[in-house]
C-alpha cells in the first residue's frame, strides 16, 4: 500500500493521519503535518511469512506525545496499527486517508456503491458522498469503517472495543473515514487493523469481521435488494465451483446458465403450453370482445369462463420471465462487483468478461438468437402488435452493446436453450399430450 506519495497532489488527509481533538490549531497542525522521528532503520520484508515493525514518535509542547507503530506483513494486505498518546486529554481521530482505495468514481453506480461504509451492530451503513454533510459520526461501537469502490477497499478495524466511526466529506468526490477516540486518560494506547486491498470474497470472509458485506450482491439502482442478494451469493458459489472445474469463467457461465435453465424448465414448459393455448382460443376471444364491446363486466366474466374451460392462464406466459429477473440482476451484480471476474478471459477476442465486447459480436449474436426465439414462440398478439414486438431484439441488442460480455454470453445461452426447449415442446411434448388426450 502507499501511505505517502510525494508526487501526487497533496490531499487534505493522508492514510493513517492522526488528528487531535479540541486542541489549538498549532497543536493540531503539529501532529497532523509535523515530522515524526523514526525509531530504527528501514525494513525489508523477505520471505512468505515475514513481518516487520516501524515506530514513529512526535513530541509536541507541554509533554504531548504521539507514537505510531505499524506492523507490515509480506503476504497480507493488512497493517496492524498501534497508537500511543500522552497528554492528549481530548482524544484523537485516526483517519484512513482521503479517497484511500477509491480508484474509480464513475463505475456502474446502480450496481456498485462508492464511498464511506460502516458496520455497526450487524447493520451496514452507507454514506452517499453526494448527500452526506461535512461530517457524520455514527454512534455505537463500529466493527469497521471503510472507503470502498467496485473492486477495492480500505477498512479500519478497532481491535480494542473502543471508538466511534467518522465519515467526512472534504470536497467534491473527496471523502475519508476514521475511528474517533475521546478519552481523558493521561496515557492511552489503542490498536487497529488497516485492510487495504481487493474485495476478494474468501479473503474478506476469513477475517470473520463481516468485511465480505462490502461486496453487496444485492445492490441495484435504488438500494440493496435482499431477494437479489439471497440469489446472488449461492450463484457466485456455483459459478466459482464450475470455474474450479474448467479454469474458465466463460465456460462456467455457460454451465451455470444450463443449470438455471434446467431448474426453470418445468415453468418454461407450462409457459409455452399456456401461450399456445392462448393462441388457439384467439378467435373465440375476439368474438367475445366484439359481442360484449359495450359491456366490460360481462366481457371479463365470459373471458374467465373461456380460460377456465380451456384450462388456460393468460398470465402463464409471463411468469417464468418475472421469476428469472432476480437471477438476471444477480448475475449482473456478480459480473460487476466481484474482483474474481475482473479481467477474466473467455476465448478469442473476449479478454474481460466484466467489460463489454470490444467488437460487439456477442450482442449481435444475442439479437439474432432473440429474433429466432420470437419466431418460434406462439403469440396471441394481433399482426400489428406482433410487428411492434419484432423491434424488441433491436432494442435489446442496443442496450446489450455496453453490458458485460459475460452477461451477454449468459443471455445468448439462455436464448439458445429456450429456443431448443420450444422446439422440443412443439415437436414432441405437445404432440404426445394431444395424442394422449385423443385416446
Amino acid at each position: 500500500i502507499v501511505l505517502f506519495d510525494a508526487d501526487r497532489d497533496s490531499p487534505e488527509i493522508y492514510p493513517l493521519d492522526l488528528w487531535v481533538e479540541d486542541e489549538s490549531r498549532e497543536i493540531q497542525d503539529y501532529f497532523q503535518k509535523g515530522f515524526y522521528e523514526l525509531e530504527g532503520d528501514d525494513i525489508r520484508l523477505r520471505g512468505p511469512d515475514a513481518h516487520e515493525e516501524l515506530r514513529w514518535t512526535a513530541r509536541g509542547p507541554s509533554g504531548r506525545r504521539v507514537t505510531k507503530q505499524f506492523t507490515f506483513f509480506s503476504d497480507r494486505y493488512d497493517v496492524d496499527v498501534r497508537i500511543e498518546t500522552d497528554e492528549l486529554e481530548n482524544g484523537y481521530t485516526l483517519y484512513g486517508g482521503t479517497n484511500f482505495s477509491i480508484l474509480d468514481w464513475n463505475p456502474m453506480t446502480f450496481v456498485a456503491f462508492v464511498g464511506p461504509t460502516t458496520l455497526i451492530q450487524d447493520e451496514v451503513i452507507k454514506d452517499k458522498p453526494d448527500k452526506m454533510p461535512a461530517e457524520v459520526v455514527h454512534s455505537g461501537l463500529p466493527t469497521w469503517t471503510a472507503l470502498q469502490e467496485t473492486y477495492f477497499v480500505s477498512a479500519l478495524v478497532p481491535l480494542d472495543g473502543e471508538g466511534a466511526a467518522v465519515a467526512r466529506k472534504l470536497g467534491e468526490q473527496e471523502v475519508t473515514v476514521g475511528i474517533r477516540h475521546l478519552s481523558t486518560d493521561r496515557e492511552q494506547a489503542n490498536s487497529f487493523r488497516l485492510y487495504a486491498g481487493p474485495k476478494e470474497y474468501d479473503r474478506l470472509r476469513a477475517y470473520k469481521l463481516h468485511l465480505e458485506e462490502m461486496i453487496d450482491f444485492g445492490w441495484f439502482i435504488y438500494g440493496s435488494w435482499a431477494l437479489v442478494r439471497m440469489i446472488a451469493q449461492p450463484l457466485f458459489s456455483v459459478l466459482r465451483f464450475f470455474h474450479d472445474l474448467t479454469g474458465n469463467y466463460g465456460i462456467a457461465i455457460i454451465l451455470l446458465t444450463i443449470l438455471i435453465k434446467l431448474v426453470f424448465s418445468p415453468l418454461t414448459h407450462k409457459s409455452y403450453v399456456s401461450m399456445k393455448g392462448m393462441q388457439e382460443i384467439q378467435p373465440e376471444i375476439k368474438a367475445l370482445q366484439k359481442k360484449y364491446k359495450d359491456d366490460k363486466p360481462k366481457l371479463q366474466q365470459e373471458l374467465m369462463a373461456v380460460y377456465k374451460q380451456h384450462k388456460v392462464n393468460p398470465l402463464g406466459g409471463c411468469l417464468p420471465i418475472f421469476l428469472q429477473i432476480p437471477f438476471f440482476i444477480a448475475l449482473f451484480n456478480i459480473l460487476y462487483t466481484t474482483i474474481e471476474l475482473r479481467h477474466a478471459p473467455f476465448m478469442f477476442w473476449i479478454h474481460d468478461l466484466s467489460d463489454k465486447d470490444p467488437y460487439f459480436v456477442l450482442p449481435i449474436i444475442m439479437g439474432i438468437s432473440m429474433l429466432v426465439m420470437q419466431k418460434l414462440q406462439p403469440t396471441a398478439l394481433d399482426p400489428r402488435q406482433a410487428k411492434i414486438m419484432m423491434f424488441l431484439p433491436i432494442i435489446f441488442t442496443y442496450f446489450f452493446l455496453f453490458f458485460p460480455s459475460g452477461l451477454v454470453l449468459y443471455w445468448i445461452m439462455n436464448n439458445i436453450l429456450s429456443t431448443l426447449q420450444q422446439y422440443l415442446t412443439r415437436q414432441y411434448l405437445l404432440r404426445k399430450e394431444q395424442a394422449q388426450a385423443q385416446t
